[in-house]
Order: C-alpha cells, then structure tokens, then sequence
C-alpha cells in the first residue's frame, strides 16, 4: 500500500491591523470571516496575547488533488471578494490596514510525492493589485504541526469553493 501524499494546503486573504475591530469589517463586507484574532485576546493553545486584530477569509485544509490547483483555488477565493473589491480597498485606507493573500504550503520530503506548482491568473494579480495586498507564502517541509491544524480546524469551519 502506497504511503499518503503529504502535501497540502490553505488560502486565505487577510486584512490585519491595530486597533480596528473586525466584526465591522464583517459588517461594512457583509460576510463572515473565516478566522477572526482580535487585538489583546489570547491566540492559539500557548495563551499568546494578539498585538493585532485580524479578519480572514480563506479555504478549509487542502489535501491530495485539490493541492495541485492552487491558482484555481486562488481564483475561487478570489471571485468571491471581487463584488467588494471597493469596499475592501476603501476599509484599508480608512483603518490603516495591512492585506496579503497568503497561501500556506506543507511540501511532502517523500521524493516519490509530486510537489504542486504556483502560479496565479491575471484576476488574483489584479485583485491584488487593486487592493494593495501582497501575495505572501509560508512553506514547510513534511507533515503539518498537529497543533496548529488543530488551532486553524477550531476556528474556520469547512467551506466548500465551487
């Protein structure tokens, strides 16, 4: 029997910050994050205390075939922030907001295991560029931290992107 495919993977587009509540970021977009951190509350199992707030809209965990379409992933998360693309732009101005799209990759060191390539159409870029976020990475090696999987499964929910 053939060992699991390690790889896997989550997106998300994120508006970060001090001192701005992300509940009214919820409000003024009229839709539900993800993951919300909150500026002073404790995050993750090791009681840290959160020096910024943070709005996040992403995908649950990725696994097998899904991690090898990543831009078509990215596309299904972007086409649901392009009606507020505006709104988004104008909530960063007014509250001094930081945003990047960050794709969080666990690469398999199985050297029999593919490994996904990235790459983003023009509509990511031209989100991107209209909101002034970054595109951001975060890689590791092997299987995921178990506890951090268990913190991000907590707070977001399974979403299905068609």
């Amino acid at each position: 029997m053939d060992a699991p495919n390690l790889n896997e993977c989550y997106l998300y587009f994120a508006l970060t910050g001090r001192g701005f509540d992300p509940d009214a970021i919820s409000t003024a977009l009229n839709l539900a994050p993800t993951r919300a951190v909150y500026e002073g509350n404790s995050i993750g199992m090791g009681g840290r205390i959160s020096g910024y707030s943070s709005w996040q809209y992403g995908t649950p965990i990725l696994r097998d075939g899904d991690v090898f379409r990543l831009n078509e992933i990215a596309d299904e998360l972007i086409v649901t922030l392009l009606p507020v693309q505006d709104k988004i732009a104008e909530l960063i101005k007014a509250h001094r907001l930081e945003a990047y799209l960050m794709i969080v990759l666990t690469v398999s060191t199985d050297e029999r295991d593919s490994t996904p390539a990235i790459g983003f159409s023009p509509q990511v870029i031209s989100f991107c560029h209209a909101v002034g976020a970054s595109i951001e990475f975060d890689i590791y090696q092997g299987q995921a931290d178990e506890e951090e999987e268990a913190d991000y499964r907590a707070d977001n929910p399974p979403r299905v992107l068609h």
